[in-house]
């Protein structure tokens, strides 16, 4: 058992962000199993209240009492296939939001899309008049992983993968279906009907990201740099002592013409990508692109 301990460790520490919330998120669904069992064999229904408070509740004064629950709910899962989907969803539309945008932006928008799905949830249940005198709650990846997803469709929308293998599908049509999947579900009185607005606020939170990237807005700049100094705390700082030599600096007015001429390229990279589809990059496009995403 030891040994297993220390292999996910290590898989842990030199895997991509994508594996990493796949991590989470089964190390979150395995804690709250165990939960569940002892609450069973037991009959000790109190401790339940453990699997509560990684929940959303939508009742503001619960809400209040467990703020934390706005970034744990997207973490958290009961169901078996539940968890199963979206994680399976994750890998392979995270795989490829990373070549799209790059490693960095992965978190910020998991985390903003399942915000932006936790919020809209919220101001629904105030507002609306099918959740009179009631209340929801929200848990798992869904409205996150939704961003992830129709940001990948929106950004590359002619790019072609293959469902369960076999079916060839433009990603455009890809995103537009697993979307109005959650609009039918709603329309037909289906159950969830609190989980399957979250999604669409997922979604919607998606599009705009890809849509002001295509235009050269990153609106996850800010909080992209949140995240890395709030890590940055737990980080142990090195002892080693670094000295700098005196380095010639670009001047300002080279610098702006690098980064126009940059930005140029990018923006006829994008154009290809619009008409053709990312797999019709060469190699030097694709790095351009990667490049770019990281200034």
């Amino acid at each position: 058992m030891p040994g297993i301990i220390d292999d996910i460790k290590a898989n842990f520490k030199k895997s991509n962000i994508v594996i990493r919330l796949i991590y989470v998120n089964a190390a979150v669904f395995a804690a709250l199993l165990l939960v569940r069992i002892i609450a069973r064999l037991f009959q000790i229904e109190s401790i339940l209240f453990i699997q509560e408070t990684f929940m959303l509740n939508t009742a503001l004064v619960k809400l209040m009492l467990q703020p934390w629950s706005i970034i744990t709910h997207m973490f958290t899962h009961v169901d078996l296939w539940h968890i199963l989907f979206n994680m399976l969803m994750l890998y392979f539309m995270g795989q490829m939001f990373i070549q799209f945008f790059g490693e960095k932006k992965v978190l910020s928008v998991y985390l903003l899309g399942g915000l932006s799905g936790g919020v809209f949830l919220i101001i629904s249940v105030l507002l609306l008049p099918v959740f009179k005198d009631t209340n929801s709650i929200a848990l798992g990846a869904s409205a996150a992983v939704m961003a992830l997803t129709i940001a990948v469709c929106t950004y590359s929308p002619l790019t072609k993968v293959h469902l369960f293998g076999i079916l060839p599908i433009e990603l455009r049509y890809f995103g537009l279906i697993i979307f109005f999947l959650d609009l039918v579900s709603i329309g037909s009185g289906g159950e969830n009907l609190g989980g399957h607005l979250a999604h669409i606020a997922g979604a919607a939170f998606g599009f705009f990201f890809a849509r002001k990237y295509l235009h050269g807005t990153d609106v996850t700049k800010g909080f992209t740099k949140f995240l890395d100094k709030f890590f940055g705390i737990f980080k142990p700082k090195s002892d080693l002592y670094i000295s700098h030599s005196k380095v010639r600096k670009m001047k300002d007015e080279d610098y702006n013409y690098t980064k126009k001429r940059l930005q140029e390229k990018v923006d006829e990279i994008l154009d290809k990508i619009s008409r053709s589809g990312y797999d019709s990059l060469t190699q030097e496009e694709k790095d351009i692109l990667h490049k770019s995403s990281k200034m």
